[in-house]
C-alpha cells in the first residue's frame, strides 16, 4: 500500500483485545466489537460499545478454517489474510458495508477536525486527546496473528 493512499483521519484508528476496555471512563475513544461471537467472560453491560458490525468480522467458515476446527485444511496467517481480505472487498462490492463504513469515517475525521482546531490554536494535546478516536475490539489472545490488524490496514486503504 502505498504511503499517499493512507488518509491522515485514519492515525485514530487503533485496535485492542476487548479484554482491556471494560469498566471504562465515559470519555473514551468510540468501541467497535469487530469479532462475531460475543466475548467469553465479558458482560454487555460492562462494555460502552458504540456498535457490534459483524459484518466486519471474518466469516465463520473463515474463522474456523485459521483456529484449525474446520474440517477444511487450517489456514495459516498469509492465506487466511488473503481470503479475509477478499471477504471484505466482496462485501465492500455487494453494499454490505455501506452503512459501517461511513459512520467509521466520519468519527474518525471528527476526531482529526477536533485536535488539528486544538492544534492550530495552539493548545497543547492532553493525555486524553491522543487517545480519542476509534478502537476496534477483538478477542484473540495472539496479538500478532489475529484478523483485527488485517481489517485495520484495510480500513485505511478502503475508508
Amino acid at each position: 500500500m502505498a504511503k499517499k493512499n493512507v488518509k491522515k483521519f485514519t492515525k485514530y484508528l487503533r485496535i485492542d483485545r476487548v479484554q482491556n476496555w471494560t469498566d471504562e471512563d465515559k470519555k473514551q475513544p468510540k468501541l467497535y466489537l469487530i469479532d462475531s461471537i460475543w466475548p467469553v467472560g465479558v458482560r454487555k453491560e460492562r462494555l460502552a460499545l458504540q456498535g457490534w458490525p459483524k459484518e466486519l468480522a471474518p466469516s465463520e467458515e473463515l474463522r474456523k478454517r485459521f483456529q484449525g476446527t474446520s474440517d477444511e485444511p487450517t489456514l495459516g496467517y498469509k492465506e487466511f489474510s488473503a481470503e479475509y481480505q477478499t471477504e471484505l472487498d466482496q462485501r465492500l462490492e455487494n453494499g454490505e458495508l455501506d452503512e459501517i463504513l461511513p459512520e467509521l469515517k466520519q468519527g474518525l475525521k471528527k476526531t482529526h477536525k477536533k485536535i488539528k482546531k486544538k492544534q492550530k490554536k495552539g493548545k497543547s494535546l492532553k493525555k486524553k486527546d491522543k487517545k480519542r478516536g476509534i478502537v476496534l475490539l477483538y478477542t484473540a489472545r495472539d496479538e500478532d496473528n489475529q484478523h483485527a490488524k488485517i481489517l485495520k490496514k484495510w480500513l485505511k486503504k478502503n475508508l
